[in-house]
């Protein structure tokens, strides 16, 4: 690894928060969500919309471009780390409230007064159904427009049938990022801070980080390979340092994302992950089956508890899980057909012994 030091780079690009000028791969997104907002600012109404794509598709950034182009018409909240209703009251509506009576009060008041977009990222975070009653409650009070932002695909079934009734969201989806979209994003925020790889390196470098990265279709990923390679002010990096930067990464995000989970999901999830570890011809497992492996290793569960987690499962890691009816010889059932990449098994295996020691066996 050679390493050189170069003067007044700028690592502000290269962060996750940072959102430029111009925003590469979602033109026709920007160009729905710029009509929607022009509408509301037009007639005072627009569409709500749920933002839905994979981590690092831009979705987050889109919105953050749209807040920095219109300060005073949108107010942005990001849900991670809030824990309770009035938390996320108190944060939208600047104030601090006793009581969530209070709160929901003064959030009524501030979109009375402000006449703001409402966007909230990260809803699944909180999405419960006092969360979605009061959500509610607030646009049947200030008819405000409401952009959620998630990648749970299913998150508009977690809204209650009575706020369902008045809280109609349009979908605009992500697609994830292909390598010469990923290369084109790289090639833009070097620019913006500044360092120079040598000679002749440059697009190769770009291009073997952009396609490390293509597997989550994630720019974030991309960049913060990009990220560590110049904080080490490394000009000359190989294939193989690349790959370690990403590995690193992976792994570092699959352990944040596994803590995030409850310990029944992680079993469950380490359960599968070994099915698919040692997967040959038995490609189709049954509900049963599942059940009886992660019962062996672990605590009797009952049925509809166990299919509640699974669907839980697949609703947060988007995993290839489906429930279908039973056509098989043993009688009717139901079939559960889980498959996941071998290598994202291992890591995932990998990654879980990392945070507890009931999984180091594997």
């Amino acid at each position: 690894m050679e390493s050189i030091i170069q003067p007044q780079i700028d690592i502000r690009p290269l962060l996750p928060n940072y959102v430029p000028e111009e925003l590469i791969g979602r033109t026709d997104e920007i160009d729905f969500l710029e009509n929607e907002i022009q509408n509301f600012m037009k007639h005072g109404a627009c569409t709500n919309i749920h933002i839905d794509g994979v981590t690092g598709s831009g979705k987050t950034a889109t919105l953050k471009y749209f807040e920095k182009k219109y300060p005073s018409l949108l107010k942005y909240v990001n849900c991670m780390g809030l824990t309770r209703e009035k938390e996320f009251l108190s944060t939208i509506s600047d104030t601090k409230p006793r009581t969530t009576t209070e709160a929901i009060q003064k959030a009524i008041d501030y979109f009375t007064e402000h006449r703001n977009i409402l966007v909230i990222d990260e809803i699944d975070k909180i999405a419960d159904t006092q969360t979605w009653n009061i959500i509610n409650h607030i646009y049947r009070e200030t008819a405000i427009p409401i952009f959620i932002i998630s990648n749970r695909k299913d998150i508009d079934k977690t809204i209650p049938e009575d706020a369902h009734k008045t809280l109609l969201f349009h979908k605009v989806y992500f697609d994830s990022y292909n390598i010469e979209t990923i290369t084109e994003i790289l090639q833009q925020r070097l620019n913006l801070s500044r360092f120079y790889f040598e000679d002749g390196c440059e697009v190769n470098i770009l291009g073997v980080i952009a396609h490390h990265a293509y597997e989550s279709g994630s720019a974030r990923t991309a960049l913060d390979i990009l990220r560590f390679i110049v904080l080490d002010a490394n000009t000359t990096p190989t294939t193989k340092d690349i790959k370690n930067y990403n590995d690193r990464l992976t792994m570092h995000d699959l352990t944040s994302q596994l803590r995030r989970l409850k310990p029944i999901e992680q079993r469950l999830l380490y359960v599968i992950a070994l099915t698919q570890q040692k997967r040959s011809k038995n490609k189709y497992l049954t509900t049963g089956s599942l059940q009886d492996m992660y019962e062996s290793r672990f605590q009797t569960i009952s049925r509809g508890h166990f299919s509640t987690v699974l669907n839980n499962l697949n609703n947060y890691w988007n995993l290839d899980i489906t429930m279908f009816k039973s056509k098989l010889p043993q009688g009717p059932g139901q079939t559960t057909q889980v498959v996941l990449n071998p290598s994202f098994a291992d890591q995932l295996l990998q990654a879980l012994s990392q945070i507890n020691d009931e999984f180091k066996e594997c």
